[in-house]
């Protein structure tokens, strides 16, 4: 069996699987249709259930499940709570639909919106007092909107607010690939966006650039897939085994297919072209070097 076989057999979306199936995944899975949080209730010792952290600041804990019950106590951003109930209905703010949850904190008990629970929590891997806290922002006009915060010594320093790359998929895991040996540069987040279960949708990851001061959207590792077409882009950190001193190498694929005729009968052939872009970080965004691109293209099979 040729290589065009092989891919006439599982559709070309088949790079893109084996890209997803490598993506590294972290953090909480949450969904912006109707978020969830781990209440505990199936831990067999329930004070091994998961702690969560909060969003925002000035956060109102109450008596009971509305902003019409009485606040107990105002609660600072990067609070440490357990979730231990949540309310039957859950209540929908900036197109966010998220129970109450009620919570322990060094405070008391009471109950929040969900909405004010991060969804994903990690540390910089360059300075522990440094912590990201990441969410749902808004969903408006079927667009899905997310949010990381920073922290330090509990203080917020920072924020941006990132468009899911499709508009219309949501955001599922938070996570960070550290340093990668990057000047200029603490750490890179990921922000995973699964997209469609359908050929013909973008999946992938939105990256975030920490310099220590501000965050910074910086790109996308992702791909598509449909039929005979793929298409996928990754980068090569100058920390990786692959990588190159002071560069980032961003690696573009694309995979098609041509129809053609021999002897009456119709025929196909793919090809694959690989390019590869040299850029820099230069503390704002990935920046063209004079180093020119390589673009390689070879033909798959025929069948």
């Amino acid at each position: 069996m040729n290589r065009l076989s092989l891919i006439s057999l599982f559709g070309t979306s088949f790079t893109l699987l084996v890209w997803l199936m490598v993506l590294p995944v972290s953090s909480l899975a949450q969904y912006g249709g109707n978020i969830q949080f781990d209440t505990g209730e199936h831990y067999l010792f329930p004070e091994e259930a998961p702690t969560y952290f909060l969003l925002g600041n000035d956060i109102l804990m109450r008596k009971c499940p509305s902003k019409e019950c009485t606040a107990l106590a105002s609660l600072k951003i990067g609070t440490p709570i357990r979730v231990i109930e949540k309310s039957e209905e859950p209540l929908t703010l900036k197109g966010v639909s998220v129970h109450w949850y009620k919570i322990k904190t060094s405070a008391g008990v009471g109950w929040i919106w969900g909405g004010w629970i991060a969804q994903g929590a990690i540390g910089s891997s360059q300075d522990p007092s440094v912590k990201f806290l990441a969410g749902y922002d808004r969903i408006e006009d079927r667009n899905h909107y997310y949010q990381i915060r920073v922290i330090k010594n509990g203080v917020e320093i920072d924020k941006i607010v990132i468009k899911s790359p499709t508009g219309n998929d949501y955001f599922q895991h938070f996570g960070s690939l550290g340093k990668k040996a990057m000047p200029n540069l603490h750490d890179i987040l990921t922000v995973h966006v699964p997209g469609k279960a359908s050929c013909g949708h973008w999946s992938g990851e939105v990256l975030i650039a920490w310099n220590g001061e501000k965050l910074v959207e910086m790109g996308t590792n992702g791909g598509i897939g449909d039929a005979e077409f793929s298409s996928s882009e990754y980068h090569i950190w100058p920390g990786d085994i692959d990588g190159v001193p002071g560069l980032v190498i961003r690696v573009s694929a694309d995979t098609d297919q041509e129809e053609f005729e021999e002897d009456g009968e119709i025929r196909y052939r793919a090809f694959r072209k690989i390019r590869r872009s040299y850029l820099r970080w230069d503390g704002t965004k990935l920046a063209k070097t004079s180093k020119p691109a390589e673009v390689e293209t070879y033909q798959l099979g025929e069948n």
